[in-house]
């Protein structure tokens, strides 16, 4: 079952990361913060607890922020989104070898 949840947050992440992306250079402050509140569960899914809460942090700020202040953090997020998917495909390869033991 675990491996199947990994293996659902994968099919779901780039559409995610997508939807992310364009509301942000759309300028589309309301599309950012729904966007960050879809994917932000995912983390939760797979164990990784402190992007789940920056994600939070992020989405708290999409209407608040400062644009300068926005920027830098969405720049900060995607590039830890970009990077973490590796992560999500490793874990979910190496839960696959556990369990085929």
């Amino acid at each position: 079952m675990i491996g199947e949840t990994f293996t659902d947050v994968l099919m779901e992440y780039d559409d995610f990361v997508q939807q992310l992306n364009t509301g942000y250079e759309q300028g589309d402050r309301t599309a950012l913060k729904s966007a960050v509140h879809k994917i932000k569960p995912l983390f939760g899914f797979v164990g990784l607890l402190t992007l789940q809460a920056e994600c939070q942090d992020f989405e708290n700020s999409c209407l608040r922020a400062e644009p300068e202040v926005l920027a830098a953090d969405f720049t900060s997020l995607r590039n830890k989104l970009l990077n973490i998917r590796a992560l999500i495909e490793t874990e979910k390869e190496r839960l696959r070898q556990f369990n085929n033991g």
